[in-house]
């Protein structure tokens, strides 16, 4: 249990106003603070006292606001305790006293009249101790109710137990990193919470190794100690590393609440850093390249690919063909039609826009899409088709195939199809058919006439690459 001393006031001259009385006993840092209202009246029996009161004993009275309010400041996490105290309420039986926690819950208890013979005199003849029982951690107390007519003494909080006090503890988004040697970064924000106020808090590296934080007071460029702070919860995002050695290193971070309570004991908190002799970048890649495609000319060919960076989350993808190619990819930012680009877009975004890439070629021939890839990092893949060509279309390449072209016999004078068919991997054809001749009777010229249908042009049909006639 613990116990303040009396609080008496009789060190006051009067005044307009009481300032912070020290509680004493188990509470040798805490306080009791007045409202500015609050009135001191010094006994007319102590020495250079001018008040009206006999005895020896001065009292606080409130004659601006019909209450007294005290805030307890120090006193810790109270679970529960009694307040004690003497008062005077010799006109009125209305006033009363207010113990507010830290909740913001009241309790509200009645104060009987005192007998008006005595007045405002408070003596332990007259004026008994007064006891309020409390639970939960008292924060204020008002006392009165009635302006002018009310005064008290000897103020006590007493048998108080405390709510045990708990570590401060530390929360951290991420544990370790890798970086490179040199490199400075910030470290992700430290939440910190504590069940009374955090005190200080301390981060410790290896020699070598340079923390910075705003307001650190230690000088060691390794160490960084953040002093005078309050508060049940604190949050560190202004702190980096960095480390000229291509080494392991260890942060240990303490924190210590307004009782020397601390993180690390029985454990403590640390941050692991994976330092690496250069800064990581890894080469960005093309993946999954389809295979050189045979296509016509004016043909329209859906093609796609990916690309994936190991340590980067955006690209700048260009691609790059000759002059009457095509290339249709969304998202593309260059007016060219045979130029793509892709500009610090996520890679995500990029291979959904791969996904509906299209190629076509007004010309004919093996022609290359040139792919350049650059991961924002400085790092860049380049495929050229002159060495190795990204993705490959054969335009119009092959020769057309004729089939059916044998001896055909007819009797004289009547009409009989040709059964001819022709293959091409081209969406159009120019075919031309000579030397018709009539070949039972060599050497004689013998008129054949070719008719075509007009329902059956020589074209393509519907998209198909074959006709027969």
């Amino acid at each position: 249990m613990a116990n303040t001393t009396v609080i008496g006031f009789e060190g006051l001259t009067s005044s307009l106003s009481v300032p912070p009385q020290t509680a004493g006993g188990d509470f040798n840092n805490a306080q009791f603070v007045f409202s500015d209202s609050t009135l001191a009246l010094v006994s007319q029996t102590d020495r250079d006292g001018d008040g009206n009161f006999r005895g020896t004993n001065t009292i606080v009275a409130s004659f601006a606001n019909p209450s007294i309010v005290v805030t307890l400041n120090g006193f810790g996490e109270i679970a529960s305790g009694e307040l004690r105290f003497r008062y005077t309420s010799p006109f009125t039986d209305n006033n009363r006293v207010v113990l507010r926690d830290s909740t913001g819950r009241a309790t509200t208890v009645s104060l009987p009249q005192t007998p008006a013979s005595l007045g405002y005199n408070i003596s332990p003849a007259t004026n008994p101790i007064f006891t309020v029982p409390f639970t939960g951690n008292l924060t204020t107390i008002e006392f009165g109710g009635v302006l002018r007519e009310f005064g008290i003494d000897d103020i006590q909080i007493a048998n108080v137990v405390f709510v045990a006090n708990q570590a401060p503890v530390i929360s951290l988004p991420q544990t370790f990193f890798t970086v490179g040697q040199g490199q400075t970064i910030q470290i992700p924000t430290i939440n910190i919470t504590d069940d009374r106020s955090i005190a200080s808090v301390k981060l410790t590296a290896p020699s070598g190794v340079v923390l910075t934080a705003d307001n650190d007071r230690d000088p060691s460029p390794n160490v960084v100690e953040l002093t005078g702070l309050s508060g049940r919860s604190l949050s560190l995002s202004n702190i980096t590393f960095s480390s000229p050695l291509s080494v392991g290193a260890e942060i240990r971070i303490t924190a210590t609440d307004d009782q020397g309570l601390s993180s690390s004991s029985p454990i403590g908190l640390s941050l692991g850093f994976n330092v690496l002799p250069t800064p990581v970048n890894a080469l960005p890649e093309f993946r999954n390249l389809p295979a050189p495609t045979r296509i016509g000319i004016g043909q329209t060919q859906p093609f796609s690919f990916t690309i994936f960076d190991q340590d980067s989350d955006r690209a700048f993808l260009i691609l790059r063909a000759r002059d009457g190619v095509t290339l249709n990819v969304p998202g593309d930012t260059n007016p060219a039609p045979n130029r793509v680009e892709l500009n610090n877009r996520t890679i995500v975004e990029i291979n959904q826009s791969l996904q509906q890439a299209t190629f076509s070629s007004t010309v004919a021939g093996t022609i290359g899409v040139d792919l350049f890839l650059d991961d924002l990092n400085a790092q860049r893949t380049n495929r050229p088709v002159s060495r190795q060509p990204g993705v490959v279309f054969n335009v119009g390449s092959e020769r057309p195939v004729v089939r059916g072209l044998e001896r055909l016999t007819a009797p004289v004078g009547n009409a009989s199809p040709l059964g001819i068919t022709i293959e091409d991997d081209s969406a159009e054809l120019t075919v031309i058919l000579t030397n018709i001749a009539d070949l039972s009777n060599p050497g004689v010229a013998t008129p054949v006439a070719l008719t075509v249908p007009a329902s059956a042009p020589l074209r393509d049909r519907a998209g198909s690459q074959s006709d027969n006639y």
